[in-house]
């Protein structure tokens, strides 16, 4: 299927080759298995392109890499890639479900833009990038909808961004959920 557009080498390893793509419907995809992972209280903590994996017909997208992940609750330490962390965590605090979301949000924006959200020439100037939300506007390529998405993930208040389940009923990804018959009404 075409339904995939390769962006970017991202990686080589034993396996082949790892290719960041792009798909107006991947972060539905993403969104479903993190509300399963909040769902059993586990945080990725490393949410990020490299860890989302397509299956060979390109029809399945897979969260990966579950090496850091952990329950909720206070951690010791600062880990996950440097450019996905949130602010909170860059602050020291716990990593919780938002901490996620604020990932996804640099995911999304990396898709569209074909660039990292915040990136630097040193750990200490991308956390200040993070710190302070300073965020390059996206182009005029990207609607006002994702743009507005993924500015409301990229709220550097945690409390002001939205936990999955919110995200799973925003009109955004809700028709794509209904079509692909994601949602389960009990």
């Amino acid at each position: 299927m075409d339904k995939y557009e390769k962006v970017r080498l991202v990686g080589r390893g034993a396996f082949g080759a790892c290719w960041l793509c792009r798909d107006k419907n991947d972060a539905s995809e993403i969104l479903i298995a993190l509300d399963h992972l909040h769902s059993k209280h586990i945080v990725h903590r490393d949410l990020k392109p490299q860890n989302v994996l397509m299956n060979r017909e390109k029809t399945i997208l897979k969260l990966s890499d579950f090496g850091i992940s952990n329950d909720f609750g206070p951690n010791k330490y600062v880990i996950g890639t440097p450019n996905y962390l949130s602010p909170e965590t860059c602050e020291g605090r716990p990593y919780t479900r938002k901490s996620d979301v604020w990932s996804l949000g640099c995911v999304l924006y990396e898709l569209v833009q074909l660039e990292r959200a915040f990136d630097g020439e040193s750990l200490p100037a991308i956390v200040m990038k993070i710190t302070q939300g300073k965020l390059k506007p996206m182009g005029e390529h990207v609607s006002n909808e994702v743009k507005s998405l993924v500015n409301t993930l990229l709220e550097t208040n945690e409390k002001s961004r939205p936990n999955v389940s919110e995200l799973l009923g925003d009109p955004i990804f809700l028709p794509y959920l209904v079509t692909k018959n994601f949602l389960i009404f009990s």
